[in-house]
């Protein structure tokens, strides 16, 4: 069996992929650690792990995890390793109030204050994982580009999933806001805690740009 090499997840020794529940009425995916052979070019050779005819996921599977993580469910962090799954406890909740900072840091075009959120966000998930590695590749950028795009908006889609489908565990409403700019195939979403629109991929260049796309809060 072949697997393409963007679909494999690597932490360490540990190889994931993200395989097509096809029982589930939606699509639905779960982690799977797989015993990798050989690389040859563009795929891998999978010594153990996975059936012929599974459907895995060859493009994407970062943000899936990422958005796992973050709810602190198996993801590739505890994919047969459940010690893990403490590091990110309760992580959907906590990571709002620094994801926020983020947020208002960008917008207002500070850089020093975007690293300290960012430190904020790594001494919750910890250094290890996928998350760690996000927030790391963030921490050492030496611009706000190299934070805003595009990994601001991994972040911010993997935050919106975890907040969706918590929406009772925050006190406060959330909004989803939406610019159509920053990408011109799909725009990019973001979260705040306010109506009042600022934007973290453009800053104090076009602060105001986008509209609100929804609200999340208690019900």
């Amino acid at each position: 069996l072949i697997v393409p090499t963007s679909a494999v997840l690597r932490t360490g020794k540990r190889a994931v992929v993200y395989v097509e529940n096809p029982d589930a009425e939606r699509p639905t995916y779960e982690g799977r650690e797989i015993v990798l052979g050989p690389r040859a070019g563009d795929v891998f050779l999978v010594s153990s792990g996975l059936e012929t005819g599974e459907r895995v996921v060859t493009n994407g599977a970062f943000k899936i995890d990422s958005a796992l993580q973050i709810k602190a469910k198996p993801s590739m962090m505890s994919v047969q390793a459940d010690k893990d799954v403490s590091m990110v406890a309760d992580a959907s909740v906590e990571l709002v109030a620094p994801y926020l900072q983020l947020q208002r840091a960008l917008a207002a075009d500070d850089l020093p204050g975007s690293k300290v959120a960012l430190k904020a966000m790594m001494a919750i998930t910890g250094h290890t994982g996928e998350m760690a590695k996000l927030f790391h590749i963030m921490m050492v950028a030496d611009s706000l580009d190299g934070i805003r795009r595009p990994y601001f908006e991994t972040l911010s889609n993997a935050m919106i999933t975890a907040v969706k489908e918590n929406s009772n565990a925050f006190g406060d409403t959330l909004y989803r806001m939406h610019c159509s700019m920053v990408y011109d195939d799909r725009g990019a979403d973001w979260l705040q805690d306010d109506e009042e629109l600022m934007n973290p991929y453009y800053g104090s260049a076009m602060l105001h740009c986008g509209a609100l796309k929804e609200e999340i809060g208690n019900e």
